[in-house]
């Protein structure tokens, strides 16, 4: 929540001073991408690069353990 009320407060000046925002790199906050997507809809929300690197990290690991489950319920061996 403090998050979003600081975002709204940096976008209120930026805008005073006709500041254009094309992207807002975050750490994949909900309410920060809905205030973004819906108030400023030419904002492109993004992931930081520590966040998004992380969230690549885990994709394969998801992945395998989700194949495993399902191999698993059907009497596979991965």
């Amino acid at each position: 929540m403090i998050h979003t009320h600081r975002s709204k407060i940096i976008y209120t000046a930026l805008e005073q001073q006709d500041v254009p925002i094309g992207k807002h790199a975050h750490d994949n906050n909900a309410l920060i991408s809905k205030y973004v997507r819906e108030e400023h809809p030419t904002t492109k929300n993004q992931l930081d690069n520590w966040h998004a690197q992380k969230q690549l990290e885990m994709s394969p690991k998801t992945i395998s353990e989700g194949l495993r489950k399902a191999w698993a319920l059907h009497g596979m061996k991965s």
